[in-house]
């Protein structure tokens, strides 16, 4: 069975992660493997509550509990591990669908929007990595049923595109594909005459049509939209899913060093992000 990682800290950012991994879980057919990473010399796995207990993962009884009252229940298995938080999350989620945070856990600055654990596992896991933020004013659920993803033509933004457009087919959702000019195009273009500015947004429009209709092909039944704005890419993308139910960025886009995993436009989005992101 497929399985899906989400770690758990006993906070309530971690707890919305667990409620997003359940959901998830169920639209898969997955399975959950919660985690809690604790100081001490011991790798540790059960499968139960008495199990839990018996290793001393008191926080991650209250996580096995949490998960008791979803509905429709989910097959999940207590994993107490200990050492390094990022280190040990970032290998038991090596060959998961997904490896699920909050976006802060029960460490840090209370001001903090990112937790450095948040931080860190999406910098470097080998698996799409869900970041899990306070709903605020939708904790009602009033999401738009639609899955934004960020597109820039990289190796990247092409693998969240693939991503995208599978969620929003297992979603049934409308798929957003926005391409941002940063300001330092906006910045050439404002020297350039209109005719060519009109001319580079059409091309760019065309581009980002032509790389939806390669995927529109495998999944009809997803409603498509392609939007070419200007700005500074994170804010945008952020502005722009600020009522989705998912937003999906590349690890790293055009720009920056090779050796950056994380691009500076996804860091930047995790940090301000009002709905789940994912980093793939």
């Amino acid at each position: 069975m497929p399985r899906i990682v989400a770690g758990f800290d006993g906070s309530p950012d971690s707890a919305l992660a667990l409620e997003w991994a359940l959901a998830e879980a169920h639209l898969r057919g997955a399975r959950i493997d919660l985690c809690h990473v604790r100081k001490g010399p011991r790798t540790e796995a059960g499968d139960d509550h008495a199990g839990a207990r018996d290793l001393g993962g008191d926080v991650l009884t209250r996580g096995l509990e949490h998960a008791d009252h979803w509905t429709p229940p989910v097959p999940v298995a207590a994993r107490l591990l200990a050492g390094n938080p990022v280190q040990q999350l970032l290998a038991i989620a090596t060959d998961a669908l997904f490896l699920v945070v909050g976006a802060r856990g029960t460490g840090g600055f209370r001001g903090l929007r990112l937790g450095s654990v948040s931080d860190q596992v999406a910098r470097h896991a080998r698996c799409p990595v869900v970041v899990v933020p306070d709903p605020g004013e939708h904790r009602d659920g009033t999401r738009d049923r639609k899955v934004v993803v960020g597109v820039d033509g990289s190796a990247g933004s092409d693998a969240a595109l693939a991503f995208a457009f599978d969620e929003a087919a297992r979603r049934q959702a409308e798929l957003c594909a926005i391409h941002v000019f940063d300001p330092s195009a906006v910045q050439i273009m404002a020297n350039l005459p209109q005719a060519d500015v009109r001319r580079l947004h059409l091309e760019a429009s065309n581009t980002l049509s032509n790389l939806l209709a390669t995927h529109t092909s495998q999944h009809p039944c997803v409603h498509a939209c392609a939007e070419v704005l200007s700005g500074s890419p994170a804010a945008t993308l952020t502005a722009a899913a600020s009522n989705a139910e998912l937003l999906v960025l590349g690890s790293r886009g055009h720009g920056g060093f090779v050796t950056l995993v994380l691009g500076s436009t996804s860091h930047s989005v995790l940090h301000h992000a009002s709905c789940p992101v994912v980093v793939v």
